[in-house]
């Protein structure tokens, strides 16, 4: 989970938002927000959306693409 943290920080700093900002307009407490940025808590599939909500992006964009996880697959 601290890959999807890592990317759901990288976002929100993108768009240019503190994560007081980004909680409030959420919802959510703010050490929520960065446990989870740093990979102390895992975040729930409906945290998830709230999240992208706020960031006005995909669930999706938390994740990696489909071809980098066909490397963590293991070989036959």
């Amino acid at each position: 989970m601290q890959e999807v943290g890592k990317r759901i920080r990288a976002v929100r700093k993108m768009r240019g938002l503190g994560q007081d900002t980004l909680a409030y307009s959420i919802d959510l407490d703010r050490a929520h927000i960065g446990m989870i940025e740093n990979g102390k808590r895992a975040p729930t599939v409906p945290t998830l959306a709230r999240i992208a909500v706020g960031l006005e992006c995909d669930v999706g964009d938390f994740f990696p693409p489909l071809s980098d996880l066909y490397n963590l697959l293991p070989e036959d």
